[in-house]
């Protein structure tokens, strides 16, 4: 049992690795697009970058879904662990932002 868990916990990184790529080179072109605004790199992590990450896979790797929903990984699941995870940086961002702009 441990060691399906534990499966399980690397297969969910393995996604998330899967979708930080398209994640960031979006984000990253949202950032110089709107004049560098560091804001929009932020939400744009949790927002169009994942938007985008999840899209490609959808459309051109579809068929990866089945390999995770066979060791119990719906996709709604594996979108929430992305979501959740890009969550914690984006929020350090802004809340670095906020700091630094009201010192």
């Amino acid at each position: 049992m441990h060691t399906a868990t534990n499966k399980r916990s690397k297969l969910y990184w393995a996604f998330y690795k899967s979708t930080i790529t398209i994640n960031l080179v979006v984000s990253l072109m949202l950032f110089l697009v709107t004049g560098v605004s560091i804001t929009v790199f932020a939400v744009s992590l949790v927002t169009a970058g994942l938007f985008f990450a999840f899209l490609y896979k959808e459309i051109w790797r579809p068929r990866e879904y089945y390999f995770y929903y066979n060791w119990g990984i719906s996709k709604v699941k594996l979108m929430l662990f992305c979501v959740l995870v890009n969550i914690l940086p984006a929020a350090l961002i802004l809340t670095t932002l906020f700091h630094v702009t009201s010192a």
